[in-house]
């Protein structure tokens, strides 16, 4: 079975399920959508959903991992939960898509078991991250396309969102940032996150990494953080301005480099409102992410260039795949009142951080070998 949490990545839990899942290590959200499950579904239905997004690869990258959601809008808990990729109509010249020993392989179609524990709750979303090689003779343009299928052992009621296709495109050179937005939790007395709501009145974090899989290099990140209404943001970074209500934090770190396959965690202090309704999970909040500067790699660090070189900016080279530079998430609150604060700071992830999600691009590090250089 693929494992599935949706808990955080620097959480020792997370090793384990990278150590049994050969695939990647998985993450989880909430998305910004209604908190509701559809008037007609019985107590015991599962309103399950996918959404697949992420499927554009940078022209000379060996691969990336795209970002599977799988949505619960209940009522039910989803039980006996499987995802299937058809990919009779991917270009297998140019892609490689192998996802054994951790699913099983019929044909032109790949099945994911997932275990019951790892399917979200009500009005929840887990993410998979979904490797995707690029083969080394493959050139840009059109590379087929993927369909992911979800089903259970539970009810459906709405059937029209079990399924979507995806066009997976080797794309043009550039940065491919990728923002992965976690749900927010309530603190242990060290400061992780648990899987308990944030108590009214309290306070927590936002957490999120963000990931470069181009094959160029992100010459500073600018992040736009929204949270939810009834939070905000605890307390004012330096590289941040802030919006009236203090809901909306946008962050530009001009000296952060992100190669590429190389990746960062980030987080902000957050308070929950005394009045905030409880016990629920409050949904709209997203991040965003994009490269300030993109520049390949063996371009000279220098303030002043000279009159016949200049730097390649966002709108001469876009991000590679935009469509995974947005993420939402919800602050799970409780009913009751504070009793825990928050820990500051914005950090460079590191120690075991890294080398947890370092396991995320074992899998890629054999197609690199086999890509070929970066040129400038």
């Amino acid at each position: 079975m693929i494992p599935a949490s949706r808990g955080y990545p620097l959480k020792s839990s997370v090793s384990r399920v990278l150590t049994r899942a050969g695939l990647a290590a998985t993450v989880g959200l909430i998305a910004a959508t209604a908190f509701a499950a559809p008037a007609s579904a019985a107590p015991d239905d599962s309103d399950l959903s996918v959404r697949f997004e992420g499927t554009t690869i940078a022209a000379l990258a060996p691969g990336k991992f795209s970002k599977l959601t799988i949505r619960n809008d209940g009522p039910g808990a989803g039980t006996g939960v499987k995802v299937t990729f058809d990919v009779s109509a991917l270009d297998d010249g140019k892609i490689e898509f192998d996802l054994s020993p951790d699913c099983s392989t019929v044909g032109d179609e790949v099945t994911c078991a997932f275990d019951d524990s790892d399917i979200p709750p009500a009005g929840g979303e887990t993410e998979v991250p979904i490797p995707i090689g690029r083969k080394a003779s493959a050139t840009p343009g059109p590379a087929g396309s993927i369909k992911a299928t979800i089903s259970s052992d539970t009810n459906d009621p709405n059937s029209g969102n079990n399924s979507q296709t995806v066009n997976v495109v080797v794309g043009t050179s550039g940065a491919d940032v990728q923002v992965v937005a976690f749900d927010v939790y309530a603190l242990d007395g060290a400061g992780d996150p648990t899987t308990d709501p944030v108590p009214l009145g309290g306070s927590s974090e936002v957490q999120g990494i963000i990931f470069n899989w181009g094959d160029m290099t992100a010459v500073g990140i600018k992040v736009v953080v929204t949270l939810p209404e009834f939070v905000t943001f605890g307390e004012v970074e330096p590289d941040c301005t802030y919006s009236a209500d203090n809901r909306v934090a946008t962050c530009t770190y001009d000296d952060v480099v992100l190669g590429f396959f190389q990746f960062l965690g980030v987080f902000w202090p957050v308070n929950v409102a005394a009045d905030a309704p409880g016990p629920t999970a409050l949904q709209g909040g997203s991040m965003v992410v994009s490269a300030i500067d993109v520049r390949s790699e063996n371009i000279p660090e220098a303030r002043a260039l000279p009159k016949n070189m200049r730097r390649i900016a966002p709108d001469d080279v876009p991000d590679v795949d935009p469509s995974d530079n947005t993420d939402p998430f919800a602050v799970f609150v409780a009913g009751d009142l504070p009793v825990t604060g928050a820990q500051a700071g914005l950090y460079a992830m590191s120690g075991a951080g890294l080398l947890v999600l370092g396991v995320l691009i074992v899998l890629l590090a054999r197609r690199r070998r086999n890509a070929p250089a970066t040129t400038g």
